[in-house]
């Protein structure tokens, strides 16, 4: 549903901030590492390009939007940023359909150095040289836990690989 609602939710930011929202560029990569990142909106400040990530929740959340935005959405902008290079964002979020909270946040580098050592950790990358590891794959098909039918669900495991390669 918060598809759908993204061009209200646009709108409610130009008619609050007067900067517009405009559509995503599509997939942004970053250029040097394989992450990407795909924004909702774009903005632009004093010159500079800015996030626009659009947000709808229900009612209840009003108290989580109230004061900043909430910290899922902070990490998820962050990295937005870490892959574009801005400085900055913007969220709106379009609370119980009625309400538009709009929150600026600037370009934390301590933050984005940790969700890039994570996605580093995760991937598989060598943390000291930025080289890929290698990757041991592993996949299969597995019964359900206490099936006696024949029916299997599919399985993928990667982790770093351990030893030397022969």
């Amino acid at each position: 549903m918060g598809h759908l609602l993204e061009p209200a939710v646009a709108t409610r930011f130009l008619a609050l901030t007067g900067l517009y929202a405009a559509d995503g560029p599509g997939t942004l990569r970053h250029p040097e590492r394989p992450w990407i990142a795909n924004l909702d909106r774009v903005t632009e400040e004093d010159g500079q390009p800015g996030v626009v990530e659009l947000k709808t929740r229900s009612s209840y959340a009003l108290n989580d939007w109230l004061d900043e935005t909430p910290i899922d959405v902070q990490i998820q902008v962050q990295w937005y940023l870490a892959v574009t290079g801005w400085q900055f964002a913007y969220t709106a979020c379009l609370i119980g359909g009625q309400r538009t909270i709009v929150h600026r946040i600037q370009r934390d580098e301590q933050m984005i150095a940790d969700l890039m050592a994570i996605a580093a950790e995760f991937w598989g990358f060598e943390t000291k040289t930025g080289t890929p590891r290698s990757l041991e794959v592993f996949a299969g098909w597995l019964p359900p836990q206490g099936s006696t039918e024949g029916d299997q669900f599919p399985f993928l495991i990667v982790r770093p690989r351990t030893g030397t390669a022969t």
